[in-house]
């Protein structure tokens, strides 16, 4: 189905981007995996709220916008004294919204990868992004802080029906 589509592309999209101040690789998630250390910066994809519209008339077969908002969580725990803290995170979360700023457009017959045969085109991905990006917070021992953003990006995605 089309949700399918759409997170299965981020995910692909965004899984592996190289992050700044030695911070690796994200690692990017559908159905969130065991959160082990944290360490590990990661995102998790999750389509939060969809706007479904058919653009011909009358009813029949014809195609259908749905312009979605997915969610992605960004996720990262770093040691309170290191020497980047004032910009580490903010370079992560910079570096993870350049992706999607750049992804390339348009994406033509996606098949859903839940087999339905269903096939859509992805004809927007990160005209608009919005982030809410939390205060830290440290974790138990206080030896690490929890950094945590959401960010909210618009993919608009075309299928017939």
């Amino acid at each position: 189905m089309p949700l399918n589509t759409v997170q299965a592309h981020l995910k692909s999209l965004l899984d592996g981007t190289v992050l700044p101040y030695d911070a690796g690789a994200l690692s990017a998630f559908i159905a969130p995996p065991d959160p082990g250390d944290g360490m590990q910066p990661s995102v998790y994809i999750w389509g939060s709220i969809a706007t479904d519209a058919r653009q011909s008339m009358p009813r029949g077969m014809g195609f259908r916008l749905i312009a979605h908002e997915i969610d992605l969580w960004l996720i990262w725990v770093a040691p309170n004294d290191d020497p980047y803290a004032d910009s580490a995170f903010p370079g992560i979360l910079d570096a993870v919204v350049q992706q999607l700023r750049t992804a390339p457009m348009p994406v033509l017959n996606q098949p859903d990868p839940a087999n339905t045969g269903v096939v859509s085109d992805l004809l927007k991905i990160g005209e608009r992004v919005r982030w809410d990006y939390a205060p830290v917070h440290s974790i138990e021992d206080q030896r690490y802080w929890v950094y945590t953003a959401r960010i909210i990006c618009d993919v608009t995605e075309k299928l017939q029906a």
